[in-house]
Parts: C-alpha cells; structure tokens; sequence
C-alpha cells in the first residue's frame, strides 16, 4: 500500500470509530437502538441519533466522538477493503436525511460549546461545571462499552453504514454511565434547590436566605434580575393555580345561581300568566261598562228625538225654571254680600265717631243715624238670608220637576 493508501485508510477508521462513539454513547444513555451511522467515501461522517435527551447526555454524546476517534492510536484498522453498501437501501429515511445533514452539519466542539453557554449569562464557573460533566459522562460510557465501539466501527469501515438492525443485538453495558447520571442529577438537583427555594421565597414576599442565595445563583447559571424574573413568573403562576383550585367551587355557585334564576324566570312567567288574565278580566269590564254607557246615551238620544211636543215642552219650561231659580239664588247671595259690606263700612265709621275726646252735636247725631242705617241692613240681611233659603227649596222643586219631565221624555210615545 502506498502512503497515500495508509494515510485514507487510518482517517477512514478515525472517522468510523468517531461516528460509532456517538451511536453507541446514544444507545447507552436512551437504552434505544433509533440511530444511524454513516461514514463516506470521500471523507467525513454523520450520525444520527433521537430527540430528548438533556443538556449533559446531549453534550456527551456529542463529546463521545472525538473520544472515540483516540482510540485509533491504539487499535488499528480492518486489512480488508472496505465494500461500501447502499445506505438508502438500510434505511428509508437515511439517504434525504444524509444530503440535508451534510449542508447544515455544525461541529461537535461547536454544539457543545453552546450546550456549556446556553442560558449561563457569562458565569464560567457554571461552563466548567457543564463541560466537566460532559466529558466525564462520555468518557465513562466509552471506558464500559469500548469494545461495542470497536465493533460498530468496524461496520462502518467495512460497509460505509449502520442502521438499527446492526446494533439491535449489542449488549452495552449501562450501569456504570446511569449511576454516574444519577449521582450527577442528585448532586444538581441539590444544588439548585437552594435556588428554587429563593424564587419562592421572593415570590412571598420574603427574604431569600442570604448565606445560600449566592452559591445558589452561581448552581443555576442565574442573576439576580434573572431571580427577579422567575420569582414574578411563580408568583403569577401561584396566583393561576389559586384561581384553578377554585373552579370547582366557582362551578357549584354557578349552578346554584342558574337553578335558582330558572325557578325565579317560571315564577314570573306564572305571575305574569295571573297578572295578564286579570288584567283581560278587569278590560274586559270596563269595555262592557263603556259600551253600556254608550247604549244608554245613544237611547236616550233617541227617545229625546222621538218624544211628543207636550213632553219636550214641559222638559224645556222645567229646565228653565231650575235655571231662573238658580239664577235668583246668585242674585241673593250678591245682594247679602253687598249687605255685608255696608254693614262693616258703617260699623268703621261709628267706630271713628266714637274715637274723639270732644265730639260736636252734629258728630253724635251723625253715629245715630249711622245706627239706625247698620240696623237696616241687618234685617235686610236676615230677610236675603230667608230669601235664600226660599230659593234653595225652589230650586230642589224646579230640579224635581225637571227630572220628572225629562222621566217624562224617555217614557212618552209618538
């Protein structure tokens, strides 16, 4: 083999061993087999590998290629020549999956360098952290399962791919990477209680406990207006889960209220059923009666038309003796009070006359005659007031025979 030989066939085991790091570091962390390896003629590779899996399994997956690609130092490769298969022919969705990849791959170093940052607000104490267990998750999955590596890479060498059905009989061995998972998410969760506890605490109202809070920013990758924040959106949250919590009760008074306007709306409905009927009642007889009313008239017009002359001229001469008679009455009742009114002008003047200390001959003859005048018109008075009373009997005579000849008029025939 010439150099040039050696040289493509050592970077075509480095890049298997590498694409098979991060299928087998995937198997291992989902205890799945849904991936695919790919190594290419012409150099480079890919892999492919599920969704879900968190930010440290996610980083030391990607971690566990360059890992893997070390161990071409120490192991070397196939002597047979690789006979690359039909990729697309393994596995439907590889061959699209294979051209989209290859536009838009981005370096392992690159991703994980994101992973380590992301959302960790320039604290590099907390990108050390990340990386660190990155790395030691990785190396721990290839350190258990190095000869799964070997193998796999050794597919992709020969054959250019693997898909699942190549690695559903592999036994890898998870205990070792799983404890350190747990331990690793323990020793976090520990961590970042401290901050979950501060986010409660300011979401109270109260002060976070002060000799934590720092320690507990630096676990979470978080600042203090980063806490603010999240203590304002688990207040708001709190608040949420209050109103929710009393649906159901907001539920048993709405039924309630809605039982009781039904009965409410049919008691209206009856009593306005009751109201309505007798409300008909009550129209109803005053149409009657105004109909009555009409008929009367309109019969009474009617026997007037047809009434004889002698009837309708004695109805006339009645009407106009209650008329003359009430007439009378006005009269008397002017006259009295024109009596009335001289009566207390004469009494002003005797008054006057009596006033003066020195009254002359003529003043006294003057209060005699004034005397004599007031008397006079008291006994007009009386006799108006008789008068009066005369006319008082006329007039119910006068308005008796009226009614009598207009009795007359409604019972006399033609």
């Amino acid at each position: 083999m010439t150099d040039n030989e050696v040289w493509a066939s050592w970077n075509r085991w480095r890049i298997s061993l590498h694409e098979a790091g991060h299928v087998i570091a995937w198997c291992a962390l989902s205890g799945r087999r849904d991936t695919a390896g790919v190594c290419l003629d012409g150099g480079g590779g890919l892999a492919y590998v599920g969704d879900g899996a968190g930010r440290v399994e996610s980083g030391a997956i990607l971690m566990a290629g360059n890992l893997a690609g070390e161990l071409a130092e120490r192991y070397p490769a196939p002597t047979e020549r690789p006979t690359p298969v039909d990729c697309t022919a393994e596995s439907d969705s590889l061959g699209a999956k294979l051209h989209d990849d290859l536009r838009q791959a981005v370096p392992d170093d690159e991703k994980v360098a994101k992973l380590c940052t992301n959302e960790a607000h320039m604290n590099l104490a907390v990108w050390t952290d990340r990386f660190h267990a990155m790395e030691t998750l990785a190396q721990s999955i290839l350190a258990a399962n190095e000869a799964a590596i070997i193998e796999v890479a050794r597919k992709l060498f020969l054959r250019g791919c693997v898909t699942q059905r190549d690695l559903e009989g592999l036994e890898l061995k998870r205990g070792a990477e799983m404890r350190f998972l747990e331990r690793l998410g323990a020793r976090r969760a520990a961590r970042l209680s401290d901050y979950e506890k501060a986010v409660l605490a300011v979401a109270a109202g109260r002060e976070p406990v002060a000799g934590t809070l720092e320690d507990a920013l630096h676990v979470a990758g978080k600042t203090p207006e980063d806490l603010l924040a999240d203590a304002e959106r688990r207040a708001r949250r709190i608040d949420l889960g209050l109103q929710v919590a009393a649906e159901s009760e907001c539920v048993k008074l709405m039924a309630a209220a809605e039982g009781e306007l039904v009965a409410f709306e049919e008691r209206r409905a009856k009593a306005e059923a009751g109201l309505d009927a007798e409300y008909a009642e009550i129209t109803g007889r005053l149409r009657a009666a105004r109909e009555g009313v009409e008929a009367a008239r309109a019969a009474r017009q009617e026997l007037e038309r047809t009434a004889t002359a002698a009837a309708r001229e004695a109805a006339e001469t009645a009407a106009k003796a209650v008329s003359a008679a009430h007439t009378r009455r006005c009269e008397l009742h002017v006259e009295l009070r024109k009596a009335g009114f001289s009566i207390a002008e004469k009494k002003r003047d005797i008054a006057w006359q009596k006033d003066g200390d020195l009254r002359a001959v003529g003043d006294r003859r003057n209060e005699i005659r004034l005397t004599e005048q007031v008397k006079a018109l008291q006994a007009k008075s009386e006799r108006l007031k008789s008068e009066i009373e005369a006319a008082d009997a006329e007039i119910v005579e006068a308005e008796a025979a009226w009614s009598e000849a207009k009795a007359g008029l409604l019972k006399a025939e033609n």
